[in-house]
């Protein structure tokens, strides 16, 4: 293909094909020009998309808390076999202290029940916290008031410890599957 300024020269010398080569020139730039702004208009809305997803991350504060910035998060799935409203189950991996971080939020229509296990090789927390709602949560408008009925770790009794460590082992079999040998 012939540079431009050559096919310039080359239709200037053939009479009126000068004036389609400068219009043909024209609309590229436009063109180009109208891409450029489309680009533009795509990477901003990306950048504050990314941003606005970055502030929405969970901040709710537990005895087995790790600052949000060292979290990490490797999976999230749901499960609707423990209640009709669905269970949010979320692995993570602490930056920092290398610790996996597992939660599990259980929904129900006038409460909910949330987990969080902390563990290297072995469990290091556990916390369940049941909550209630003041009305079902379908009925309510704009403020759902949360209380909490029930907050347990992982020492609060003998019982307890057995609960959360069955809980703890049913979530990572989930979550982190050991192959069997067979496999």
């Amino acid at each position: 293909m012939p540079p431009k300024f050559l096919e310039l020269v080359i239709a200037s010398l053939q009479g009126d094909r000068v004036v389609k080569i400068f219009e043909i020139d024209q609309k590229a730039i436009n063109m180009t020009k109208f891409l450029l702004k489309c680009a533009t208009i795509l990477f901003l809305l990306w950048i504050v998309g990314c941003n606005h997803q970055n502030n929405s991350q969970h901040t709710e504060v537990s005895s087995v808390e790790a600052p949000i910035d060292s979290l990490q998060m490797l999976k999230d799935t749901i499960m609707l076999d423990a209640s009709t409203e669905g269970e949010e189950i979320r692995l993570y991996i602490n930056k920092i202290t290398t610790d996996t971080i597992i939660e599990s939020e259980i929904l129900g229509e006038m409460g909910k029940e949330t987990y969080r296990f902390s563990f290297n090789k072995q469990l290091k927390n556990a916390e369940h916290i049941l909550y209630s709602y003041n009305v079902p949560f379908y009925l309510a408008k704009e403020n759902l008031e949360t209380h909490i009925d029930k907050k347990e770790t992982l020492h609060f009794s003998k019982e307890t410890d057995a609960i959360l460590n069955k809980q703890f082992k049913f979530y990572r079999n989930i979550l982190l599957p050991i192959p069997h040998k067979n496999d």
